[in-house]
């Protein structure tokens, strides 16, 4: 009796793998980037409209998030990040079928200390993107985190 024929099999894939593990001194440089941040801003006031803090570092170097406001008037907009030198805040506010009613804000900030500025907004959704813009283009990156905060404006 001939032998059996034997014919190459394909690889096995675990497909139960998921993404690679961050490493420890990674999440411990992040831990502490974020635990400095909340002590440069403190706590948010009772009236704040968006108070949201995100990793800005590695392949992530970038969120966008949302609030809707409840009224129109003058906002404090305050950014803040730590583990990078600088990034931008992009605003914008559209009305639906309207090119006149839109707000487009655009502005770089260090990361060295909180910056706040006073907008002019509408009621109604407005969007948040902030960009890391020293990004070092690894994996995990600098663990570097950026917070943006949205309350009335008190001069």
């Amino acid at each position: 009796m001939p032998a059996a024929r034997s014919t190459p099999s394909a690889p096995i894939s675990n497909s139960t793998a998921g993404p690679p593990t961050k490493p420890p001194e990674v999440a411990a440089v992040e831990e502490g980037n974020r635990a400095k941040l909340d002590e440069v801003l403190g706590v948010p006031t009772s009236d704040t409209y968006l108070d949201i803090t995100e990793s800005i570092g590695g392949r992530m170097n970038s969120f966008v998030t949302g609030a809707s406001l409840p009224s129109s008037g003058t906002y404090a907009v305050t950014t803040a990040c730590i583990g990078t030198s600088s990034a931008r805040l992009v605003l914008t506010q559209r009305t639906p079928g309207s090119t006149s009613d839109q707000v487009n804000f655009s502005e770089a900030f260090a990361c060295t200390e909180p910056s706040s500025r006073a907008l002019d907004l509408r009621a109604g959704r407005v969007t948040v993107d902030v960009i890391n813009l020293s990004p070092d283009g690894s994996t995990w990156g600098t663990g570097a985190f950026a917070n943006v905060r949205i309350s009335p404006w008190k001069p």
